[in-house]
């Protein structure tokens, strides 16, 4: 309700029913209406301050935005690879990876086999043929119902890394075709006919046999399955047993009870001079376990007498319509000759992959590999960090004017926190880091204008980063540097700050160590089955089983533990001075704690572990101080506590043996920190000025809303008591007029 009109327009245009009572109630109700336009006007004020703030915090998020980019080492560490030719190969790299010139020739790229069937009468014909295939260490179950179809839908529900396909060329022109998901020769597709002679049948394979896999002049190798430890009919999917012979000498198998682990010491059992080791290798991007068969001077005489190492992948039959022959990539780097199983090669260049595409074996084809530092991203993210910083300053002068004639003031104009922004990005313009060589802004080229904001010399920023690329990452990203090469620094926080060029003591009370856990007897029979439960917080918590079967020796335990694809990520196995299991976790202090509990007592033909475990050596964390202030240790990491006055959320690392003072960590918060810390400091969600004074401003304009609903309630209550009192004036006029009247007809009859 507000204010309006004359305040002398009041008036009484006779007496009686004459009073013009709606404009008095009006007129007066504007009078007691003054307060609550005051309210109204205050709360439009904060609601225009809060507006404004909020602009800010949006251009200061941008700012914060920028700055956590410049933050990191990896924003500096941008590369430009180029492959003169494209055709023949392609590269690219990672940042920080080392500039170089690499001249490729490409005699041929790596190629996935294909195999097709011999024609067959139709694609939906029911075969009439029975068994169990095997391929690529799967079974399945073909009937006589199946058609070449249905056998490839049954293949591709495998998921084994071979594609089968139907090709219809009509009445007698039907054929199946497999196609390896993975190049290279040794990722040629594995084919076996367990039961039956399905595969030989319809002419994918032929009855003639020869090693899968040789590695070198007197070792063969097996398929590789997704486990070691496992039962071998889990893996293969199905239950086979019988016999093969190694130099003569028989092996009983039970695919049902027997893992690889347990077919090698079922071999190394015999009195002959081939051993046999479970290995683990990495195929088409998998880690894989294969049965490695080594003889003394020339390849195990094996014997395959029921076709269960033809299943295991030991031996491959003849393969009698290949399409495309599996192939590995044959290229030179600078005239180093290589091999690949795969076109795209990722551990030639440190940091950079290579992609082959085309090669001809005649004639190589040839291209030129060229990596070099490419800053462009970097000088983008400081061309971004000092536009958000104009941007707020930009803003604040827009709104911070004054008319010296008109006394018209912007809604910043003598603002505080405003003017504290404006002070605080100035103090980043204006701030030296230490350590660098590039200590301020001005240096690389980037100024402060008289207008308060900055601008970018670009030709001198890119001459800094030729001349010093280093240098310039260190001016804006958090780094850490110490004399000692077994102290590093990790991470930082916002709130960690500078060390200066002293930098911060380090002083270390105690080391990192590994948990341990020893058997408590010495295993010295074969093997009876053990189950073993590991548990702790290396396993996060969780348990995981190994199954270990029986007749194994103590080595074996060895290579089962260190060949569990779960296990072995924890925990590494060995025997100890006196032959007992040794069990060490893989990584340092409590995280890699880890239990370990038998089904049995420790015995002489088991772990030696026992029902309750074995000897448990509990792991350290590194503890110390920085700073001389208090830091809390995880594995070989130590790390400022929080509430610090300096070193707060500093993150180091510690590998060495050497107790007390260690040497120091020079620490830079880099002006990206810098930045993002002045942001933080207004903007911060808890403590930020700028977010404390809009929740200041909208707590007031709740209570505004609060008083003027109030005020409201009294001014309805008040108009209606106005109104209450003029009827009962103008009842009382009429009647008073009522009587008038009636005297005045008694006079006149007298």
């Amino acid at each position: 309700m507000g204010l309006s009109g004359s305040l002398s327009g009041i008036s009484f245009s006779g007496i009686g029913s004459g009073i013009d009572v709606n404009s008095i109630v009006s007129q007066l109700m504007q009078i007691e209406a003054l307060p609550l336009n005051r309210l109204q006007l205050r709360k439009s004020a904060l609601q225009r301050k809060s507006e404004i703030y909020g602009q800010i915090r949006t251009r200061i998020s941008a700012l914060s935005t920028a700055a956590a980019s410049l933050k990191q080492a990896s924003s500096f560490n941008g590369v430009a690879a180029k492959s003169s030719d494209t055709s023949v190969a392609t590269i690219t790299g990672t940042s920080g990876v080392t500039a170089g010139v690499y001249e490729l020739s490409v005699s041929k790229i790596a190629r996935a086999e294909k195999i097709s069937s011999a024609p067959q009468a139709s694609h939906t014909a029911a075969l009439g043929y029975e068994g169990t295939a095997v391929i690529n260490g799967k079974s399945f179950q073909i009937g006589a119902s199946d058609s070449i179809s249905s056998i490839a839908s049954r293949i591709n529900e495998l998921n084994i890394g071979v594609t089968a396909s139907v090709l219809n060329g009509g009445a007698g022109n039907a054929y199946l075709t497999l196609t390896s998901s993975t190049t290279g020769t040794t990722n040629g597709i594995q084919l076996a006919d367990l039961s039956g002679s399905v595969f030989e049948t319809l002419g994918i394979i032929s009855g003639t046999k020869s090693f899968r896999e040789t590695v070198g002049p007197d070792t063969v190798r097996s398929f590789g399955l997704s486990n070691g430890a496992t039962v071998l009919s889990s893996l293969i999917g199905v239950s086979s047993t019988g016999s093969f012979t190694v130099d003569g000498q028989q092996v009983d198998i039970d695919f049902g009870v027997d893992s690889l682990t347990t077919v090698a010491a079922k071999i190394n059992a015999l009195e002959t001079d081939t051993t046999a080791t479970v290995v683990k290798t990495t195929k088409g991007g998998k880690e894989v376990y294969s049965l490695e068969l080594k003889g003394s001077s020339a390849f195990p005489v094996l014997v395959d007498t029921d076709g269960l190492l033809n299943a295991l992948g030991v031996f491959q039959a003849g393969k009698q319509n290949t399409v495309t022959n599996a192939q590995d990539a044959v290229f030179s780097i600078d005239g180093i000759q290589q091999t690949s199983s795969t076109n795209t090669i990722s551990d030639l260049i440190p940091g950079a992959t290579l992609q082959l595409l085309k090669g001809d074996e005649t004639t190589p084809l040839t291209t030129t590999l060229t990596l070099e530092r490419d800053t462009s991203g970097a000088v983008k993210n400081i061309e971004s960090l000092v536009a958000a910083f104009n941007g707020v300053m930009d803003f604040i002068s827009s709104n911070s004017s004054f008319d010296k004639d008109t006394f018209a003031s912007g809604p910043l104009f003598g603002d505080p926190i405003a003017s504290q922004v404006v002070a605080a990005l100035q103090g980043l313009a204006f701030q030296d880091v230490t350590g660098p060589e590039y200590k301020n802004l001005t240096q690389i080229g980037i100024t402060l204008g008289t207008d308060g904001k900055l601008s970018v010399d670009k030709n001198k920023l890119q001459e800094a980063f030729t001349a010093n690329p280093a240098a310039v990452q260190k001016l804006f990203a958090a780094s850490g540097s110490s004399t000692n090469t077994e102290l590093s620094y990790v991470s930082s926080t916002l709130s960690t700050k500078s060390s200066g060029s002293l930098g911060y003591s380090i002083d270390i009370t105690q080391l990192a160590t590994k948990a341990t856990m020893a058997g408590t007897t010495v295993q010295t029979d074969p093997s009876v089955s053990e189950i073993l439960t590991f548990s702790g917080s290396g396993f996060s918590n969780t348990e995981v089983t190994l199954n270990v079967p029986s007749g194994g020796t103590a080595a074996n335990l060895v290579d089962l533990i260190n060949n569990d694809a779960k296990l072995n990520q924890v925990v590494a196995a060995s025997l100890d001075g006196e032959g007992k299991l040794l069990l060490t976790s893989k990584r340092w202090g409590t995280p890699g704690d880890f239990t370990v509990k038998s089904n049995l007592e420790a015995s002489t033909d088991n772990s030696g572990i026992g029902l309750e475990g074995g000897d448990y050596t509990n792991a350290l964390n590194v503890a110390g101080t920085i700073n001389g202030e208090p830091a809390t240790g995880l594995g070989q990491f130590l790390a400022g506590n929080k509430g610090n006055s300096k070193t707060d959320g500093l993150q180091i690392s510690y590998t060495g043996n050497t107790l007390g003072f260690i040497g120091s960590m020079v620490f830079s918060q880099g002006l990206g920190s810098f930045a993002d810390s002045t942001a933080n400091l207004f903007n911060a969600s808890d403590s930020g000025i700028l977010t404390a004074s809009t929740n200041s401003f909208q707590t007031q304009m709740t209570e505004l809303d609060t008083q003027i609903e109030s005020f409201n309630l009294l001014l309805k209550s008040r108009q209606e008591t106005l109104r209450k009192r003029f009827l009962a004036m103008e009842q009382a006029i009429s009647q008073l007029q009522q009587q008038q009247q009636r005297l005045s007809q008694i006079t006149a009859t007298r």
